[in-house]
């Protein structure tokens, strides 16, 4: 009987583990592309490009990086890195544009990526 409360534990471990991660990848990327259309709706207004914004978002990027990598593949994670520094380094509008869209759309996929599917199980 104890082997079985064992077992128990371990899975509902498990399936926490598994929640708590998938949480804080929904959240995290949400908030940053929250960031990211905020710093392009600014770029619009004003016609030249945020650097403190992006600052910023870099930052909040490297802390959920931090966070979220013990669950996620860290190839992903350099790839959106090198986006963010372009980002930073953006010549003009088209870069900016297009490096943000290509971040939400990375964002995005990680949290596809994590969310739990049945297909994948089996």
């Amino acid at each position: 009987m104890k082997r079985v409360r064992v077992c128990i534990f371990i899975l509902m471990a498990v399936v926490a583990v598994s929640f708590f991660s998938l949480c804080r990848v929904s959240s995290g990327g949400s908030s940053l592309s929250a960031g990211i259309d905020k710093a392009l709706d600014e770029y619009r207004l004003t016609g030249s490009l945020p650097k403190t914004l992006t600052a910023d978002l870099n930052a909040e990027w490297e802390g959920y990086r931090k966070s979220i990598a013990y669950a996620e593949n860290t190839d992903d994670l350099n790839a959106i890195s090198l986006l963010f520094c372009e980002l930073e380094n953006a010549a003009d509008k088209d870069d900016f544009v297009k490096t943000c869209e290509l971040i939400k759309t990375s964002l995005n996929l990680l949290w596809k990526n994590e969310k739990p599917c049945l297909s994948t199980v089996f």
